[in-house]
């Protein structure tokens, strides 16, 4: 199996190429709570399953619920009649197999209100790029944290810690961006230097 890291960088050069080229402590067993900063801050459960799903989905190649863990369902049709969900099956194909061992989430942050904005933005520029109708998300809340888990496969068990963001979209639930909070704001900078590039010129 890979490196996850891997694979979650294969999601964001997937993400970032749409989103760029468009637009002129520890979890506790119950999800409820995560240590940030020798601090316990509340964990919503929702999120703490979307993040549990998008983990084993990954591990297992379960591309539907790995896609359906990081964008809404209308702009997932999309994805789907625009064969964008190729591009997923293609990063799951060396990951497929073994069996999620222990999961659990640590170094929880609210997201700054930059990077709430920056997850603003770049789901509507992927949903602008699909030419979804919805066009336009509120984003309720978000938080940064790594998930920690250990893999099984072939008798051996691999552990991995990635960062990560989760957002909560008004009307759409909690999803995952596959990305630390600095990579979000990168992919920002890099979609408003892709806007500004395609800018006409006085």
């Amino acid at each position: 199996m890979k490196k996850l890291t891997a694979l979650l960088a294969a999601c964001s050069v997937a993400l970032c190429a749409v989103s760029c080229g468009q637009k002129s402590g520890n979890s506790t067993p119950d999800g409820n709570t995560a240590t940030t900063a020798g601090q316990t801050m509340p964990v919503p459960g929702e999120a703490e399953k979307v993040i549990r799903d998008f983990a084993e989905s990954s591990i297992n190649g379960d591309v539907d619920t790995m896609i359906l863990c990081m964008y809404p369902a209308e702009m997932i049709d999309a994805m789907e009649k625009a064969g964008m969900k190729e591009d997923f099956v293609k990063a799951l194909e060396n990951n497929v197999g073994g069996k999620l061992k222990s999961f659990t989430t640590d170094s929880w942050k609210e997201l700054s209100p930059e990077a709430v904005s920056k997850a603003k933005s770049f789901f509507e520029a992927f949903a602008i790029g699909l030419n979804t109708s919805t066009q336009e998300f509120r984003i309720n809340e978000g938080y940064s944290f790594n998930m920690n888990i250990d893999v099984e496969a072939d008798g051996q068990v691999s552990t991995f810690s990635d960062p990560l963001c989760t957002v909560s979209i008004e009307g759409g639930g909690w999803k995952i961006i596959p990305a630390s909070e600095e990579d979000l704001l990168a992919m920002g900078q890099a979609q408003t230097t892709s806007e500004a590039q395609a800018a006409p010129q006085n």
